[in-house]
């Protein structure tokens, strides 16, 4: 399961509580999700297993069900684009723009190969010589932290990379 990380509205941002959440975020949430990864990618724990017996040959099989299920959970879900409708003209041929230079439909489908893999997906949203750019972030790499309300909204974001 992906641990959420919640601070209070008031509680201004601490380097030693950020520390504190990215070490326990290495150590308890991406090996999960890489394991979750490893399923999607064929990379099952049966293989490393040893034979049972000397005696017997060894044939197990493991099918990767988890590839063929997540291309088509995110095929069915990121198959059908949005629609979007608004009374500026003007305003919807910007987000039409900004949609076609960053690649909308394949950024979308890969929010949703990485949603149906490890259950959640991030997205960095920034500007490169005057355009407004987005692009998925790996959970691997970024977690985010939640006010700590009925409906939480993100207090801020952590990206650890190389």
């Amino acid at each position: 399961m992906i641990k959420k990380y919640y601070v209070q509205r008031d509680t201004p941002i601490n380097l030693d509580r950020v520390n504190a959440q990215i070490n326990d975020w290495q150590q308890n949430t991406v090996p999960t999700i890489k394991k979750m990864y490893d399923y999607y990618n064929g990379h099952h724990a049966i293989y490393q297993q040893t034979n049972r017996t000397d005696w017997r040959e060894d044939v197990r099989v493991a099918s990767n069900f988890c590839s063929q299920i997540t291309a088509v959970k995110a095929g069915y879900f990121a198959g059908k684009p949005y629609n979007l409708n608004v009374s500026d003209k003007d305003f919807g041929s910007y987000v039409a723009d900004i949609d076609a230079d960053n690649d909308y439909q394949a950024k979308f489908t890969d929010h949703a190969t990485t949603v149906s893999i490890a259950g959640i997906s991030f997205e960095l949203l920034y500007i490169w010589r005057n355009t407004i750019r987005y692009m998925p972030i790996s959970p691997l790499e970024m977690f985010a932290v939640y006010y700590a309300e009925v409906e939480p909204d993100i207090a801020y974001a952590v990206r650890v990379y190389d």
